[in-house]
């Protein structure tokens, strides 16, 4: 039977087989995307070692718990449950975003399990969850741009703003979903004129939306608009895949991870260096940190992991009083310390810099009490 439109697969760009470009688009974002993972990596490569490999039940209790269920996110209560819808959508529309990668260059395609009944349940649920997806990314850009909670400011001495990153992501977050289903929805609507067999449309979702409002475009319209948004959806799903390791959405990739190997003992101190014991203390040169690459891969995790949400400094007792500490801000120095000194482009590392005086001040550091509530409150 022919199909209601040309699929992208099937279609030309500029006279040149659109499958060759959409084979190309995956395998230029995927190899920058393990390019850019592999200098993320060089860093913790030279950092101190922390074992992390012990308890594993416990660890992954931790990961079904904090990672997968956000446990701790809803004691911010607004920001707990956007953020929960967006999670729990990221999940949903992996699939989808998995799917039509593949459809660019395999007219047809869908992921094994995905057809019959199940795949009429995953549909509605996608939809659904595009749906509730766009909703939450309006709330979360209302939030961050205009009615910003005070733990979100920058202190002067802190540096930049990082306002417009958490906005761009956001409209690429809406740009995603909104192309995703105006690819559907111009298919269905040509389906319909044509008398085709059209796929299950879950009521009020953005797909049921854009049926109705395609309903009467010429099938000229449908088919441009079906081929636009497909490359549009394509381009900017790999910019966003590229893009999240260049600054605090590092976590969108690190924070599955750095649950797993989080601290499961609390109300102790690390030992001042891992498989020292008492009598080796004498042969060390330093105690604690000195400079970056003292730190333990775990620490340079943590950084990498922040996501700048300011819960830590907000419960942290020192910074309530006015002391110059701010735990946001110690991991937010850490990771930009990682990324000038471990460039993209470039050799890594350079000669070691002492970290107090450089990065962070005496009096940041002894005003901490040690006393774990940014642990604690940290919900990743």
């Amino acid at each position: 039977m022919q199909p209601a439109l040309i699929s992208p697969a099937s279609g030309t760009i500029l006279g040149i087989p659109a499958y060759i470009i959409y084979i190309l688009i995956p395998l230029a974002g995927v190899g920058i995307f393990a390019y850019i993972i592999f200098k993320r990596l060089a860093p913790l490569l030279k950092a101190a070692p922390d074992p992390r490999f012990n308890r594993i039940g416990e660890r992954i209790q931790s990961v079904l718990k904090i990672w997968l269920a956000q446990w701790r996110h809803p004691r911010y209560m607004l920001a707990g449950v956007v953020h929960i819808f967006l999670f729990a959508g990221f999940l949903i529309l992996g699939a989808r975003s998995t799917q039509l990668v593949f459809i660019g260059f395999a007219d047809g395609f869908t992921l094994p399990g995905f057809g019959g009944g199940f795949g009429d349940f995953y549909n509605v649920l996608k939809d659904y969850a595009a749906t509730w997806v766009l909703i939450a990314v309006s709330i979360a850009a209302v939030r961050r741009g205009i009615f910003k909670p005070a733990r979100y400011a920058v202190p002067p001495q802190y540096g930049r703003d990082h306002t417009w990153e958490a906005l761009l992501v956001l409209g690429l977050i809406a740009t995603l979903v909104i192309s995703e289903s105006l690819f559907e929805a111009s298919l269905i609507a040509a389906e319909l004129q044509k008398g085709l067999h059209a796929a299950l449309v879950a009521p009020l979702t953005l797909v049921w939306l854009f049926k109705h409002l395609l309903s009467a475009a010429s099938l000229q319209t449908l088919q441009s608009l079906h081929s636009a948004t497909y490359f549009i959806h394509e381009i900017v799903f790999f910019f966003f895949l590229c893009f999240l390791p260049m600054g605090k959405h590092f976590h969108v990739i690190t924070s599955l991870f750095n649950v797993f190997f989080m601290r499961l003992e609390k109300g102790n101190v690390k030992p001042v260096r891992h498989g020292v014991d008492d009598e080796g203390l004498d042969d060390l040169e330093s105690f604690g940190v000195k400079v970056f690459e003292d730190f333990t891969w775990k620490h340079m995790l943590d950084f990498y992991t922040c996501a700048d949400c300011g819960r830590c400094s907000d419960r942290c007792p020192a910074n309530a009083v006015g002391r110059p500490l701010s735990p946001r801000f110690i991991s937010i120095k850490g990771r930009d310390y990682a990324f000038k000194h471990y460039p993209l482009l470039g050799g890594n590392g350079g000669e070691p810099k002492a970290l107090i005086g450089d990065i962070y001040s005496e009096d940041e550091i002894w005003s901490c009490t040690t006393c774990g509530a940014c642990e604690q409150e940290c919900p990743l």
